[in-house]
C-alpha cells in the first residue's frame, strides 16, 4: 500500500524538513536575532536621553551614535529617521515612568496621598524634564509627538483623579474639570524645573510647595473618608 505523506509547511515537495533550506533560519535563531535588535534599539534611545540630561540641545545622529557604541547606520536600520527616534524615546520613557511610579496609598488620609501623590510626580519630573524640553520645542513640527504630549497630560490628570477622589467627588463636573487643569499645570515638568534651576530649591523643597498648594486648593476631605 502506497503511504503519502504531505510536506512539512513551509517545505517544497520532495524537500526533507531536516534539508539545509528548512532549516537554515530556526525559529531559536530568528528571535535571538530579534531581542538583540531590540537592546540595541534600547541602548541608543537611552544614549539619546543621556545626551539630553547633559544637553539641552539636540544631539546629532554622530553623537547618539557615539555614546550608544554603534555606528550611524545602525541608528538608521532601527529608526527611519530622528524623529521617529524622538517618537520612540517619549514612549520608552512613558512606559518607564509608568512602572516606576504606580499609585500608592491611595486608601490613606488626606496627607498621606498629598504627599505620596506629589513624591511621586517630583520623581517622574526629576528624570523626564530634559526629554521634555526637547519634546516641546520638536512637538509643533509631528502630531504623533503631539498625541503623546496628550496622553503625558491626560496620565497627570487620572493619577489626580484616583488620588484625590474623596476630595473631587463632593465638586459638580465643572468645578472638577477646572480644577484638575490647574493642579495638572500646577505640578507639570516646567514648574518642576522652575523651582529647581530658576529658585535653586531641593527635592525637599520644591515637594513641600507643591503639598501646600494642592492641599489649599482641594476641597475639604469628606468626613469618613
Amino acid at each position: 500500500m502506497d503511504i503519502h505523506v504531505e510536506p512539512a509547511v513551509g517545505v517544497r515537495s520532495g524537500e526533507s524538513a531536516l534539508s539545509p533550506r528548512a532549516s537554515a533560519n530556526p525559529p531559536s535563531r530568528i528571535d535571538g536575532r530579534r531581542l538583540r535588535s531590540e537592546r540595541t534599539k534600547q541602548l541608543i534611545m537611552e544614549a539619546f536621553l543621556d545626551l539630553l540630561r547633559e544637553s539641552a540641545t539636540m544631539p546629532t545622529a554622530a553623537q547618539i551614535a557615539e555614546r550608544a557604541g554603534y555606528s550611524v547606520r545602525s541608528i538608521f536600520e532601527r529608526f527611519p529617521d530622528l524623529n521617529a527616534l524622538r517618537v520612540a524615546t517619549v514612549d520608552y520613557s512613558l512606559a518607564q515612568a509608568a512602572a516606576l511610579a504606580p499609585p500608592r496609598h491611595v486608601d490613606g488620609d488626606r496627607q498621606t496621598r498629598i504627599k505620596s501623590q506629589v513624591e511621586t510626580r517630583a520623581g517622574t519630573c526629576e528624570r523626564g524634564v530634559s526629554l521634555w524640553r526637547v519634546f516641546l520645542f520638536t512637538v509643533d513640527a509631528s502630531e504623533e509627538l503631539k498625541l503623546r504630549l496628550s496622553v503625558a497630560r491626560q496620565r497627570t490628570i487620572d493619577r489626580f483623579e484616583i488620588m484625590y477622589r474623596p476630595e473631587l467627588s463632593t465638586l459638580g463636573e465643572v468645578e472638577r474639570k477646572y480644577l484638575l487643569i490647574v493642579l495638572e499645570a500646577l505640578t507639570d515638568m516646567e514648574s518642576w524645573a522652575r523651582m529647581r534651576e530658576m529658585y535653586g530649591m531641593s527635592f525637599e523643597e520644591g515637594c513641600a510647595v507643591w503639598i501646600r498648594a494642592i492641599d489649599r486648593m482641594l476641597p475639604a476631605t469628606p468626613e469618613g473618608t
